[in-house]
């Protein structure tokens, strides 16, 4: 007791001498050797510590539930997930009607990569849910369920997996994760059609999840990512099931723009025109400053960037002209609009790295609307970038 307080009040190595003291006197004392274990996990030496707690299971014979869950907890933050099994196991033969130790002992076998014996213990879990001390809520039975169809998938048999997803669509209330993981199942079992009927689902409770749109691509035979998460290079067959698929999609749900961003990122030429003319132009109507940061990841690419360039300096001509985006628009658009095309073809030029264009417009935006803090900010980050930081600090200071 007196090294438990020495080391709650920060006092470990005298706790540690105490302690050491008492376990000198009494080898064989299991609650000395529980203690030495806490004061060693507190001081991170993990290894010393689980070695007292499994001295502390000897002497004690493994009757004190609270050692074996200490121990657990240590095995499981040591990634030692066979004798985190083994002591969810232990556990559990002394309190098997308790749902905590069923459901440790199910997510042991799982880690430790001992699928069978999870599955077959998700199934005694919901077997027996109603002789237990505490029965089951909703969520914790999904829960279950979702375990023993993740351990059906990691044994390959996707099948079985597939047919508890069904059986038990009710009760998995996270719909998301309910289409989620069973159009994926259905893709490894090789139903690439109900695959991407279940990713369409998801689209319709959200409409703007890019990883979604991904899926559906997948799904189709376009492996759009290598292992390393970069883009590999599409042939034109692909290209042409890209654009075809996310039209198809861009008619069904027209007020999102996801489909448009995610087309822009693997096509190029005409389509990449017409697509960033559709993307940019509704942002650029609205006010919406982060355009031209949602489009940097094209500035990699020369022909993309000259494409943007065409754009935003045809349409900066046509507002000089007459107000208009287009030449065949009959609307004049808002001042507002004028503005923040200068913002971004000064955005533009900088990430090009002219940083005598990006101050040319940057400074013809301030003569234009002088009180924008914005302007200021991009203005000193163009001197920033010019190798001038004692003017960027008063551009800065002054937009502050």
């Amino acid at each position: 007791m007196k090294g438990l307080i020495l080391s709650a009040q920060g006092h470990n190595t005298e706790a540690l001498a105490v302690v050491k003291k008492v376990l000198f006197k009494n080898l064989s004392n299991f609650t000395c050797w529980h203690v030495y274990g806490i004061i060693n996990r507190k001081e991170k030496d993990y290894d010393q510590a689980r070695r007292c707690y499994i001295n502390a299971i000897k002497y004690n014979n493994g009757s004190n539930d609270v050692i074996l869950r200490d121990l657990s907890y240590l095995q499981a933050h040591l990634r030692e997930y066979e004798g985190f099994k083994e002591s969810r196991r232990q556990l559990l033969l002394k309190n098997p009607g308790d749902f905590e130790h069923w459901v440790s002992y199910a997510c042991g076998c799982y880690m430790a990569g001992d699928f069978e014996n999870c599955i077959q213990s998700c199934e005694s879990i919901l077997r027996f849910d109603t002789g237990m001390k505490k029965p089951m809520r909703p969520a914790q039975k999904m829960e279950v369920i979702l375990l023993r169809v993740k351990a059906l998938e990691r044994s390959l048999k996707f099948k079985e997996a597939i047919a508890m997803m069904v059986e038990n669509k009710q009760i998995i209330v996270d719909k998301v994760q309910y289409f989620d993981i069973l159009a994926r199942l259905r893709l490894l079992n090789g139903q690439a059609k109900k695959s991407v009927d279940n990713l369409e689902s998801l689209l319709e409770i959200n409409s703007v999840n890019f990883s979604t749109y991904y899926k559906i691509l997948e799904a189709k035979g376009i492996k759009l990512f290598n292992e390393h998460g970069n883009k590999n290079v599409l042939t034109t067959e692909e290209k042409a099931t890209v654009k075809q698929t996310l039209e198809y999609y861009a008619k069904g749900f027209h007020r999102v723009t996801a489909h448009d961003r995610i087309a822009m990122k693997f096509l190029d030429g005409e389509d990449f025109a017409a697509l960033l003319r559709r993307y940019v132009r509704g942002l650029l109507v609205k006010g919406a400053p982060a355009i031209m940061q949602d489009l940097r990841e094209f500035y990699e690419d020369a022909a993309k960037v000259a494409t943007i360039e065409s754009l935003l300096l045809g349409w900066l001509a046509n507002m000089d002209k007459q107000m208009t985006l287009e030449e065949n628009d009959l609307e004049e658009q808002d001042p507002t609009v004028h503005l923040w095309l200068l913002y971004f073809i000064s955005n533009h030029y900088l990430w090009k790295r002219d940083s005598k264009q990006a101050l040319h417009y940057i400074n013809k935006a301030i003569a234009h609307t002088p009180t924008l803090l914005d302007l200021y900010t991009l203005k000193g980050k163009i001197y920033q970038k010019s190798g001038d930081p004692k003017m960027a600090a008063k551009l800065f200071e002054e937009a502050r």
